[in-house]
């Protein structure tokens, strides 16, 4: 979330997560559509206070 809020771009994210063998919660690669489903998901909500 910190990167998000630093204004870090989306690709940029998952491309770091890519690098790191970061996967989805099903074992898929991250794509930008998937983390940007998730960030407008309200289920998955946070806020930035914590």
């Amino acid at each position: 979330m910190k990167k998000i809020l630093a204004d870090v771009r989306v690709g940029g994210i998952v491309a770091d997560w890519l690098d790191r063998g970061v996967v989805t919660p099903r074992g898929n690669p991250w794509q930008w559509t998937n983390l940007m489903g998730m960030l407008r998901n309200p289920d998955c909500a946070v806020t930035a206070a914590g």
